[in-house]
């Protein structure tokens, strides 16, 4: 089982009913007319052990700061706290259940993919800089586009299962995509990765 930060964030796995333990549905639902039967808070977050830094080269005379990334890879994760169950519907918990870990299952298979792109990505680094922060802050930037892209699709992905699968009761539907899902997750398993997601202490000065 992946580690969780303050007991409330943890990485793929089967989900459970008291993973929903948010006290009311998240801001974005609160004012809506007909609230959804469960919201699950899920992120992909970057390795914090992942260390962006620059090496001098000197050509010429002229130095110049070479972009370098260590320990890069990304996980899926749920916040416990924030995700949401709602006590009033009548559907299924089962169905809800594996609606939500569906789900979950995609943010972690962008996440496995990302990892599998991940010596590409470093070899794409941007080009050499006159300092090392320009170089930090240029690779910190095209990390970021990347991340951000991938975050685009898995939206588009989760808006299209809704799309399939929520209105109504479509177990048909649902189970095709949760088959799809797992068969993705199954296929990338060499790329899943368990990050130590405590909360650190304060360096030793």
């Amino acid at each position: 089982m992946s580690r969780v930060d303050s007991l409330d964030l943890t990485g793929y796995r089967s989900l459970r009913r008291n993973d929903f333990s948010g006290a009311h549905a998240p801001a974005q639902f609160l004012h809506s007319q007909v609230l959804p039967v469960a919201v699950s808070c899920i992120y992909v977050v970057v390795n914090p052990g992942a260390r962006i830094y620059a090496e001098p080269r000197i050509v010429d005379g002229v130095t110049t700061y070479i972009p370098l990334v260590s320990d890069l890879s990304f996980q899926a994760v749920l916040s416990k706290s924030c995700s949401w169950w709602n006590k009033q519907h009548g559907v299924s918990p089962a169905y809800v259940l594996e609606h939500e870990q569906i789900h979950f299952a995609l943010y972690e298979v962008a996440a496995r993919r990302l990892n599998e792109s991940a010596e590409g990505l470093i070899r794409s680094l941007p080009v050499s800089r006159e300092s090392a922060q320009a170089a930090v802050t240029s690779t910190q930037q095209f990390l970021q586009q990347s991340l951000n892209r991938t975050m685009q699709q898995i939206e588009k992905d989760n808006t299209r299962f809704d799309r399939e699968t929520s209105f109504g009761f479509q177990p048909d539907r649902q189970h095709r995509w949760r088959k799809s899902v797992d068969g993705d997750l199954a296929d990338l398993a060499a790329h899943a990765v368990d990050l130590d997601l405590r909360p650190r202490g304060k360096p030793n000065r």
